[in-house]
């Protein structure tokens, strides 16, 4: 969950990447000949720390844990939101409905690979002229470190200003 955003990896690469090198391995506490998650198990870890809130508990004890050594400085902060996109959904009128009354869960139950593959959270903006599709990951970022501190992680839709106050 630290080294795949920090060096920008996706599950795959994790795996190969922890296999390769031996700082990766160092910091994970794993030993050379040490059993290594392959990208369903990363894939799956997760998921199940999303969706249970643990992701934003053992965000804040990374924090405190950094501050503690004192690596976060607090000596300025920046503010900044950056696009992800999802990929673009084809649902009918009655289907976005649903969704946009927060009754999306609901739907595709029966077909549930279809559900696997439709983006509920994402919504729709424009930046400079141009029309985007995903999610908006706003953070509150140390100046001197570079390490976020905080974060929020709102629809695509959703004003930059909007979180300022939460950050």
């Amino acid at each position: 969950m630290i080294l795949q955003p920090y060096y920008g990896l996706g599950d795959s690469q994790i795996e190969y990447q922890i296999l390769d090198r031996t700082s990766f391995k160092t910091f994970l506490g794993l030993a050379t000949g040490d059993k290594v998650p392959d990208e369903k198990t990363v894939w799956s870890f997760r998921e199940r720390i999303t969706k249970t809130g643990l992701v934003e508990e053992l965000f804040e004890q990374f924090i405190s844990f950094l501050e503690e050594k004192e690596l976060i400085l607090n000596e300025g902060q920046m503010i900044d939101a950056s696009l992800t996109v999802a990929p673009r959904q084809r649902n009918t009128r009655e289907e976005n409905k649903k969704i946009k009354n927060g009754e999306g869960d609901d739907l595709w139950n029966d077909k549930p690979n279809k559900k696997k593959h439709k983006d509920i959270d994402a919504r729709w903006t424009k930046k400079n002229g141009e029309t985007f599709y995903g999610i908006k990951n706003h953070a509150k970022v140390d100046t001197k470190s570079k390490f976020i501190n905080k974060y929020s992680v709102t629809d695509a839709s959703v004003h930059d200003s909007q979180v300022l106050d939460d950050l």
